[in-house]
């Protein structure tokens, strides 16, 4: 029988220097922690780790992060899920719990909002989920054109429909994030 190792958390987000900095902030909270960067990756890793909780982003390239959820919690039926995404959605937040999902956060937020989502008392929690406002999707929306265009704003507003000078001034005008 082969031996795997043990590991506090794993997270898996395709955004390399945001999962490397979850890593680190666990890490340095005398958490063990291991990232992958896609869906692929984490299920490969799972033939060699046995994950206590996971943190998971569900817009990545390949395969959702919902489909990791699933194959989590079949294969590791303990395991405690947080999915943390930029993207959040009634729909989505509701598909993530029905597959088994323990907690779903919206980013921005920070390590001790994520690790009090592992708490048996967060799950049970009556307090209403704090869904961003309309102003702050769209501008997460804006940003992840714009990455996906390579920082091009001419081929941003192409892609977007809006005229160049108006995507600029919505750049230049940032909602008040929290």
């Amino acid at each position: 029988m082969e031996h795997r190792k043990q590991f506090d958390l794993l997270i898996v987000d395709d955004d390399d220097p945001f999962r490397e900095l979850m890593i680190k902030a666990f890490t340095r909270r005398g958490l063990s922690a291991i990232g992958a960067n896609c869906v692929t990756h984490a299920i490969a890793l799972c033939d060699d780790i046995i994950p206590s909780k996971a943190i998971l982003d569900l817009r990545m390239p390949g395969p959702s992060g919902l489909v990791l959820v699933e194959f989590l919690k079949n294969k590791f039926p303990e395991i405690q899920i947080v999915i943390l995404t930029a993207f959040g959605s009634i729909v989505s937040t509701e598909a993530a719990i029905k597959q088994g999902a323990s907690a779903y956060l919206i980013k921005p937020c920070n390590i001790s909002d994520v690790l009090a989502a592992f708490e048996p008392s967060s799950q049970q929690s009556d307090v209403p989920v704090d869904f961003p406002s309309i102003a702050q999707v769209e501008w997460d929306y804006i940003q992840r054109v714009l990455r996906d265009c390579g920082g091009n704003v001419t081929r941003t507003a192409q892609v977007l429909n809006l005229d160049r000078r108006s995507l600029q001034r919505r750049l230049a005008n940032p909602p008040n994030l929290k």
